[in-house]
């Protein structure tokens, strides 16, 4: 018998917010070196501008690829999206005393083939390794103490902590942009 149940319907917002959470966990080293050579970029050609006009490009350049960091996931998220024509899949996770399982006929998996959880604000990542994933919605958890009652039986079952994911390496423009007009005009 379950101790917790999620009953999740994918829809594009959640495949875009697993893809990007591949991308931040298993291609953290990637991801830095860009941030690193858009800083690198920028600033070289901020430094480089008295001397040459032309290094205003370096600067340019740098600003582009640093509000482009995400665009991998997002092409990934997308092709994901394309694939399900419009029908989302609707899955039941639940989490037993021996291991997890999607649906009642599903194959159990035991809690020592998790090897990584991650949190948002809105999800809880169970990776098993970087191409499988389960995507749980925090709010939609049934079961004793509801998410934070999950997340500590996972953690005991695992072994394992539930990292909190930072947000402020991710810059994405658009999501700004619409930001901003949502907010209304500042006075």
């Amino acid at each position: 018998m379950a101790k917790y149940t999620a009953k999740i319907t994918q829809t594009e917002d959640s495949i875009h917010a697993l893809t990007e959470m591949q991308f931040n966990v298993y291609q953290k080293k990637l991801k830095y070196g860009l941030i690193a050579a858009s800083i690198a970029l920028t600033v070289a050609g901020v430094l480089l501008y008295e001397l040459n006009k032309a290094a205003l490009a370096l600067a340019f350049i740098g600003c582009i690829l640093f509000t482009n960091i995400n665009v991998y996931p997002r092409y990934i998220a997308g092709r994901v999206i394309k694939a399900c024509e419009g029908k989302f899949p609707t899955l039941v996770y639940l989490f037993e005393d021996k291991g997890l399982k999607v649906g009642e006929d599903g194959m159990s998996t035991g809690y020592k083939s998790v090897c990584y959880m991650n949190e948002d604000d809105r999800y809880l990542y169970i990776f098993f390794n970087s191409r499988f994933c389960y995507l749980i919605e925090k709010t939609k958890v049934l079961g004793e103490n509801g998410y934070s009652g999950l997340k500590a039986f996972l953690e005991k079952k695992t072994g394992i902590p539930v990292k909190k994911y930072s947000k402020y390496l991710i810059f994405d423009l658009k999501a700004f942009l619409a930001s901003r007009e949502k907010a209304g005009p500042r006075l």
